[in-house]
């Protein structure tokens, strides 16, 4: 909390993207994701954002379920330069495959999660608020919705 109250004192005066990004970490840390996402948002608004910044942003804005905007900025990290065909990239493609799997955009969510496995087959990421998650139990998942919502 000492680092919230300072952060906050920073804050009062002008809005500085350096002190914004470590409020967001201290609020995803805290699991409040509501207000991480809003920093993100305001980080992001600028033209000092990072691929960082985009990739942390969109963990926060699945977690409280603002897959929409998730999606906005995983597509703008895949677009960017910043990422090449690594980890990295593999995982933003694989986060973005969950939002759209959220969406219930099955084809999107299956095309995502096949891009994320060309160069990490065994990728597996923790889903915010959900847990941890294999490209395998996505793919699995992505289909039991899309079969359940047929059956529906």
């Amino acid at each position: 909390m000492e680092a919230l109250s300072l952060c906050e004192n920073l804050l009062r005066d002008e809005t500085d993207i350096a002190v914004l990004r470590e409020r967001a970490h201290i609020y995803t840390i805290m699991l409040n994701h509501d207000l991480a996402t809003i920093d993100w948002k305001t980080i992001i608004g600028t033209d000092a954002y990072n691929a960082s910044d985009l990739y942390l942003g969109s963990e926060s804005a699945i977690a409280c379920d603002q897959y929409a905007l998730a999606k906005k900025w995983l597509i703008t990290l895949i677009e960017s330069d910043a990422p090449t065909e690594n980890w990295f990239s593999s995982a933003a493609k694989f986060y973005l495959a969950y939002a759209h799997m959220m969406e219930k955009e099955w084809a999107e969510a299956e095309t995502w999660l096949s891009e994320a496995c060309k160069t990490e087959a065994s990728l597996s990421l923790p889903i915010p608020g959900v847990g941890w998650a294999t490209a395998e139990s996505l793919r699995k998942e992505i289909k039991r919705r899309k079969n359940n919502q047929k059956q529906d």
